[in-house]
């Protein structure tokens, strides 16, 4: 319910369905493998399917809606290991480490936090899906799905899970960096592209 949300009922005795948090457009999933596997749980049809159900009513989510989670290492205390279910459904995972000594003391005088408040809009809502929609229309050769299929291939004979979907993430963030490097088409690169260094 706390995620979710939950059906309410007001003066006249008439439901009213209260949102959750999950119904914003940017939800983060701070520390996810230590939230219960019922939590969890709420969050993978929410992100397969776009939707959520609460008293057997289904409700839309958000139109752009993006998930980030945190996770702490697996050895710790009152964690649990995500089922791949539910790490298949995150196209891109991402291992920090610690910052540098430098950053680390930055952080400790609080001042990435002062910096929140001057960040400013960048893009708006109808911008974004303008973007995904431009995105997707990259063109994709066979040659390149074909390495995706080859890859996929490759490391499920590892013994190693591995869903259709992640390739299918692969081909949509080799799209969007395409849109990124301003080219309509998908290329193989042997070295990173000027905007993400």
């Amino acid at each position: 319910m706390d995620i979710l949300g939950r059906v309410d009922f007001l003066a006249d005795r008439t439901p009213k369905f209260i949102e959750g948090p999950i119904f914003s457009s940017i939800v983060i999933l701070d520390e996810l493998n230590r939230a219960p596997a019922r939590t969890q749980s709420a969050f993978l049809q929410a992100m397969e399917e776009k939707e959520v159900s609460v008293e057997g009513q289904t409700y839309q989510l958000p139109n752009p809606q993006m998930f980030i989670a945190t996770q702490n290492p697996s050895d710790h205390v009152g964690t649990v290991l995500l089922p791949e279910a539910e790490l298949d459904r995150f196209t891109i995972s991402l291992h920090m480490g610690y910052p540098d000594q430098i950053s680390e003391k930055s952080i400790l005088l609080g001042a990435p936090q002062k910096n929140f408040s001057n960040l400013g809009k960048v893009l708006n809502r109808e911008r974004l899906l303008e973007l995904q929609n431009a995105s997707a229309n990259v063109k994709v050769s066979d040659l390149f799905l074909d390495l995706v299929a080859r890859f996929l291939a490759h490391v499920r004979n590892q013994d190693i899970f591995i869903s259709p979907r992640a390739g299918r993430d692969m081909v949509r963030v080799s799209q969007s960096m395409a849109l990124l490097g301003a080219r309509d088409h998908v290329t193989l690169m042997t070295s990173k592209p000027a905007y993400c260094q």
